[in-house]
């Protein structure tokens, strides 16, 4: 654990210590009280400071998408009012005749404008969904998950401390449950992996020291505020250098392989249901309406995740055979050049493309009949999937056309993968019993500032130009065979 302290960042490690400090302060004022009242606040504007200067350096920087840049232009602000309202809130505490926890007027403003300020943000945060259906369930959902945390909230405040210390509690505790939510039903499309994960974590802590404030209320010394606010402040920050740490051209990242359901809404009826029976089971009267409540509830959602995996399950079908060859199983061309799109969407890494067409297929599809031909597809597809690596792709244009999507690698270092292809092709294949011996040619070219379109032209071309010296032979791209590729195009159409 000290390893790790010393490799974080000096802002996480300076958040920590100012966290460790507001700690140790209010340890020695709840025990003694030792020293004078404004310690207890001290660390409250420099634990802020720090996250401000963060987030505003991610909202300034050019390479991360807009919608990154003013979510975290929101939490600067953020960060930025809640420090605010810690130094009024000082004042508050320490500067009248007697200590006190009551709030000014000023100090609840400062306040809620942090809340609005947060809440602002997590709205123009794009949820990445893919239409208004998926908008409405998003809605639905985050709802659900709300209405079960006012509840709770309503149940265990009512009647107890300040009105005006409950009622921004109640807005802080919904707040964090919205981020929750926003987390985990609309995933990080333009946020970097557990940035907003850490800073939801940092309010819900915050929160639940907040709760504790009523137990403290006959200590005017005390105040839980400037103890919540630094130990948020740590998880903002350490967002914020996930985020500076994250590569600005993946922020825009796909959602990735997610449920066909969220969990949360079901979690947030289970505690409702729980907390029902807890306050009902008092009376015998209400227990078998309660107990038959909670059971149809659970079957109704059980139904529910039930049909919802069985849809998942078929449309996770229908998208494979929307996007992947019928009889190689291989993906087509559709998906071939989705992934070509993206890869060559990232100007750092390499991409090559390596065209395989089977000398002589016709031939034996001619002479022996579709089943050999099939089998020859098969077993090419077979073979040259064993040549690839982790995280490239061999594809079926169609025929006996096949295509690698070669990644890392320039035309040069990619022609040994494709020598490798030709070597495994190259042993015989056993089809309606007959050993065939299978050649190919294949031909290369690089993806630099290329689009897709264009880089598979260019590893056509070079493809029928290893075909034309003879074939079984691997080719990399040249520009002087663009005119050669050109004069060729209406003598293949007319053979087509």
């Amino acid at each position: 654990m000290i390893t790790s302290l010393r490799r974080a960042p000096r802002p996480v490690l300076a958040s920590i210590a100012l966290a460790l400090v507001a700690v140790a302060v209010f340890a020695a004022r709840w025990a003694g009280p030792y020293g004078p009242p404004v310690l207890l606040w001290l660390a409250v504007p420099p634990s802020c400071a720090i996250p401000v200067m963060l987030a505003v350096r991610i909202a300034r920087a050019a390479g991360f998408p807009r919608p990154t840049r003013v979510f975290w232009a929101h939490l600067a602000a953020c960060a930025g009012l809640a420090g605010v309202g810690g130094v009024l809130n000082t004042v508050d505490a320490v500067g009248g005749p007697v200590l006190t926890q009551a709030m000014s007027p000023a100090t609840v403003a400062a306040y809620a404008g942090c809340v609005v300020a947060l809440m602002s943000g997590m709205f123009r945060l794009p949820m990445g969904s893919s239409g208004t259906g998926d908008r409405l369930r998003i809605g639905l959902d985050a709802g659900t998950v709300l209405l079960a945390a006012a509840i709770f909230m309503w149940q265990f405040q009512r009647g107890a401390g300040s009105p005006v210390v409950i009622g921004f509690t109640t807005v802080l505790m919904l707040v964090t449950v919205f981020a929750i939510a926003k987390v985990a039903l609309a995933g990080h499309r333009y946020i970097a992996p557990g940035a907003l994960r850490l800073f939801a974590l940092g309010l819900l802590g915050g929160v639940l020291i907040g709760l504790s404030q009523r137990f403290i209320a006959d200590r005017p010394d005390l105040n839980v505020g400037p103890l919540g606010i630094p130990l948020i402040m740590v998880c903002a920050t350490a967002a914020a250098v996930v985020q500076l740490r994250s590569c600005p051209s993946d922020a825009a990242r796909p959602a990735g392989n997610r449920r066909p359901f969220s969990v949360l809404p079901y979690l947030a009826v289970v505690a409702v249901d729980g907390l029902l029976v807890v306050t009902c089971w008092p009376y015998p009267a209400a227990r078998m309406v309660v107990l038959a409540v909670v059971v149809l509830t659970a079957l109704v959602m059980w139904r529910q995740l039930t049909a919802m995996r069985e849809n998942a399950e078929l449309v996770a079908r229908l998208d494979h055979t929307a996007t992947h060859d019928a009889l190689t199983g291989l993906p087509n061309r559709a998906l071939f050049t989705a992934r070509l799109t993206a890869a060559l969407a990232d100007p750092r890494r390499p991409v090559s493309v390596a065209l395989i067409d089977l000398d002589d297929f016709k031939t034996v599809n001619d002479t022996l009949g579709h089943g050999a031909g099939d089998v020859l597809l098969t077993t090419t597809a077979d073979r040259l999937s064993g040549c690839l690596r982790p995280g490239d792709t061999v594809a079926r244009l169609g025929g006996d056309e096949f295509v690698v999507l070669i990644l890392g690698l320039d035309p040069e270092e990619a022609a040994g993968v494709a020598r490798r292809m030709i070597a495994s092709l190259a042993e015989p294949v056993v089809a309606e019993g007959h050993d065939l011996l299978v050649r190919a040619s294949i031909g290369i070219a690089g993806g630099a500032g290329a689009e897709s379109g264009e880089l598979l032209r260019r590893a056509d071309i070079a493809m029928y130009a290893a075909k034309h010296d003879g074939g079984g032979d691997v080719r990399g791209y040249t520009s002087g065979m663009a005119l050669s590729g050109a004069t060729r195009q209406p003598e293949r159409l007319r053979s087509a």
